[in-house]
């Protein structure tokens, strides 16, 4: 019986390990949401790091889709790409969590959004294959199609 009961703990663990180990990420969009947009600015929010490898791999995946990368507050309609980041520390820094809003300029409204989270027993992911990752969800749902 204890045999057992140690079987079965042991398993549930397991489970439980495996799946807080598994990083999650959503992307909330519509087909041909951004299909509209030909320019985009990045923009930080505020108290997030601005990090310059995510900045520059969202302004390579905008550029990729045919948009033109413009300065912050750029007039016109256009795509105001923010994003937050949020990083931990663990032995060296680690990516916890990136939102990437897409919000139409001139209205206010948020377009489509992507959003990635680390896990509890984190990974330590490469940022830009996070951005690629986020935008190829997007890509699936056919944000970006004209």
């Amino acid at each position: 019986m204890i045999q057992r009961m140690l079987s079965i703990s042991v398993l549930v663990g397991a489970a439980l390990l495996a799946s807080s180990c598994a990083s999650s990420s959503e992307a909330l969009g519509s087909a041909n949401s951004l299909a509209s947009f030909r320019t985009a600015s990045v923009e930080v929010k505020p108290d997030d790091s601005g990090d310059a490898g995510i900045m520059q791999e969202i302004r390579t995946e905008l550029t990729r889709r045919g948009l033109s990368v413009v300065p912050t507050r750029y007039p016109g309609k256009h795509l105001v790409v923010t994003i937050g980041d949020t990083w931990r520390w663990d032995l060296v820094m680690y990516l916890y969590s990136l939102k990437i809003e897409f919000v139409d300029g001139n209205t206010g409204a948020v377009a489509a959004v992507v959003d990635y989270r680390n896990s509890a027993f984190h990974t330590f992911p490469d940022r830009r294959k996070v951005v690629r990752d986020l935008f190829a969800q997007l890509d699936a749902k056919g944000c970006f199609n004209k």
